[in-house]
């Protein structure tokens, strides 16, 4: 028999969205419908947030017979990835081994640029909760800023899953196989005025992807010793599917369904291999033709954890002291609940031809009194903040995370009395 199956939407969505995905599983994927299990959670109300939904998520299987020892696999619509990511990290590794199989549908791995425009008037007007009562209005605050670009929730959920180790996904039966499918395509219509380059309409290609690297830059050690370290890319790159925007993929399967249902026949880490090189070759075309834009996720702290909000960063080439700051500054978003993170959406193609050469990065930064200041240390004196690039710091559709500690040093803020 075949396990049940799990479908879970978006943001703003309800669960009526896949009632064709419900037809094409029962039909050509031969399921049977009382084994497949849409759900709805409420997304538009300001005091619930991903963590919640994911609690309810267990109690939901529950309910369905879906037990703590049962497998079941699942198909996850944008926002739907935060709540599955958020439940699997929540319960401990016993969740690794229930859920077998993870889709993401254009998921929002990494937030969406038009998360906080949804807490705007214009937000509250076009997809707030229309339901009369105390809810009545709200757009969902706390799921908002958790979809924000660069936001601490996608910050440290990556942390507790992508970056975790041992890994929370993988390309064998110990994690859950997963498989992430993007439209190639934005909206139309009067919907097309929200797309932006490098998107579905509402996600980013590179940030939905689950290949995601880490590098630390840490200039608060001794200059010689300053270093970047880095933690190893999860190689699970998007798929882009021509013809598809961010809602077709979750409502219309024609694109979609063969390699969804090739993906739910996936048990081994050959049937794996085999799978992504299909999906490779299906997808050539879109990949091809698409701008490669790669995302950036920084954060800047001192030495106390604590986050620096005022900083901009120069990246220029070490022997030419060419500034690289026209293409990082193309579209840079600066979290609006903690300005230390910022995600930056660089085209690759523009990068480029300075890959191979040597890549500095810069931190210029002020903290709005003259009694303290950021800084590198040296072994005897105060050096500039700025630390060399590795040589793989750039690869298109995907999303690195990139922590800069700076050393925090005061002076004059106290002194002797006579």
């Amino acid at each position: 028999m075949k396990r049940p199956i799990v479908l879970v939407h978006g943001y703003s969505d309800r669960g009526k969205t896949y009632e064709a995905w419900k037809r094409v599983l029962t039909g050509e994927g031969g399921y049977e419908a009382g084994g497949i299990h849409i759900c709805s959670y409420e997304s538009l109300v300001n005091e619930i947030n991903i963590d919640d939904i994911a609690e309810g998520f267990e109690s939901i299987l529950a309910s369905r017979g879906i037990g703590p020892g049962d497998e079941f696999d699942a198909i996850v619509h944008s926002t739907g990835m935060l709540v599955i990511r958020a439940w699997l990290t929540r319960y401990g590794s016993q969740n690794r081994r229930r859920l077998k199989h993870l889709i993401g549908l254009a998921p929002a791995t990494f937030g969406s640029p038009l998360a906080h425009k949804g807490r705007s008037f214009l937000g509250a007007i076009f997809k707030s909760n229309r339901r009369l009562g105390p809810d009545f209005m709200e757009t969902g605050d706390q799921v908002l800023d958790a979809l924000e670009l660069g936001s601490r929730f996608t910050w440290d959920l990556a942390h507790r899953d992508l970056l975790a180790d041992p890994p929370v996904y993988g390309p064998d039966a110990r994690t859950p196989y997963p498989f992430i499918l993007c439209g190639a395509d934005g909206y139309t219509g009067l919907a097309s005025v929200v797309n932006s380059p490098g998107t579905d309409g509402t996600v980013r290609w590179a940030g939905a992807a689950f290949d995601t690297y880490k590098f630390t830059l840490d200039l608060t050690e001794e200059a010689t010793a300053a270093k970047s370290t880095e933690k190893p890319r999860l190689p699970v790159p998007v798929y882009l599917i021509e013809g598809v925007n961010h809602g077709t993929i979750a409502s219309d399967p024609t694109a979609t369904k063969e390699l969804v249902l090739a993906a739910l026949s996936v048990d081994r880490a050959d049937d794996f291999r085999a799978w992504c090189a299909t999906a490779e070759a299906k997808t050539r075309a879109a990949r091809t033709a698409a701008a490669p834009w790669q995302q950036f996720i920084l954060k800047v702290s001192d030495e106390r954890g604590c986050g620096v909000s005022d900083y901009h960063l120069e990246f220029f080439t070490k022997d030419e002291n060419r500034r690289l700051n026209e293409e990082f500054d193309i579209d840079v978003h600066p979290y609006s609940t903690d300005k230390s993170f910022r995600a930056f959406h660089v085209n690759y193609a523009k990068v480029k031809p300075f890959q191979e050469k040597k890549l500095c990065v810069r931190a210029l930064t002020h903290t709005g009194t003259g009694y303290a200041t950021y800084v590198g240390r040296g072994a005897s004196r105060h050096w500039s903040a700025e630390i060399d690039l590795p040589s793989n710091f750039f690869y298109p559709f995907t999303t690195s995370l990139v922590e800069i500690k700076l050393n925090r040093e005061v002076s004059d803020i106290i002194r002797w009395d006579r």
